[in-house]
C-alpha cells in the first residue's frame, strides 16, 4: 500500500490559455511510504528541486528527507536520493553564484518526534551526481544549531555575495531570528 505522493504543479499565468494550474507530474511513493512536508525551489533555468519527508506507512518511522531534481521544469525527474536520513521538515534552497554556477542545497533538523532537533545539511553543485557529506549548521561560536521545530527556512541572499539567510527558531528562544552565512552554510551568524 502505498501513501501520500507529491503533485508539482505550473501556473499557466502570460499564456494565452484561461489562468490555472497545470498538473505536470506526480512523484509517487515506494510501496508502503507516504511523504509529508514537500518544499520547492526552481530557477529561471528550468530546474526544479523538491524535497520531502519519507515516513514509513506502518509504524510511523521516519526513513528520512529525499531529494528529486528535474532540468527540465518538471517534465522529467531524476530519481530520488535520501539526502538527510532520519532528517524531517525539510528546505531547499537553489543559489547562484553566476550564469553557470548552480549550488542545491538542503537542510532538515534530525531530532525526536517534533521537538527540537539539529540542523544537518547537504550541498550539490550542478553537474554533480553525488550530494556532498552531510554537515551540521554550526554558530559563530562552534556549537550545533538546534531549531526548536520545523519553523525554519534557508535561502540565498539577493546581494553580490555567496551569502546564505537562515530563519529560525532556536532551541530556547521565544521567537524566529535571522542568521547569514558566508561558508556555504557551515557558520551562521545571527543579525536579528
Amino acid at each position: 500500500m502505498s501513501g501520500k505522493a507529491v503533485a508539482y504543479r505550473r501556473s499557466n499565468f502570460g499564456s494565452n490559455a484561461d489562468v490555472g494550474w497545470d498538473v505536470q507530474s506526480q512523484i509517487a511513493p515506494p510501496p508502503g511510504r507516504q511523504l509529508f512536508d514537500p518544499r520547492i525551489d526552481f530557477d529561471q533555468r528550468q530546474t526544479v528541486v523538491i524535497v520531502y519527508s519519507q515516513q514509513v506507512v506502518a509504524g510511523g518511522a521516519w526513513d528520512g528527507v529525499y531529494l528529486v531534481r528535474s532540468d527540465d521544469d518538471g517534465a522529467t525527474w531524476g530519481a530520488a536520493t535520501l539526502a538527510i536520513a532520519n532528517g524531517k521538515h525539510p528546505t531547499v534552497a537553489i543559489g547562484h553564484g553566476d550564469a553557470t554556477f548552480e549550488r542545491v542545497v538542503v537542510a532538515a533538523y534530525v531530532g525526536p518526534g517534533g521537538g527540537p532537533g539539529v540542523i544537518t545539511a547537504r550541498f550539490q553543485d550542478a553537474g554533480d551526481t553525488d550530494l556532498s557529506d552531510p554537515f551540521n549548521f554550526k554558530d559563530d561560536g562552534g556549537s550545533d544549531m538546534v531549531a526548536a521545530d520545523d519553523t525554519f527556512q534557508i535561502q540565498q541572499a539577493h546581494d553580490n555575495q555567496a551569502r546564505w539567510m537562515l530563519h529560525v527558531r532556536i532551541n530556547g528562544a521565544s521567537a524566529t531570528s535571522t542568521w547569514t552565512s558566508m561558508d556555504d552554510c557551515r557558520t551562521w551568524k545571527q543579525v536579528a
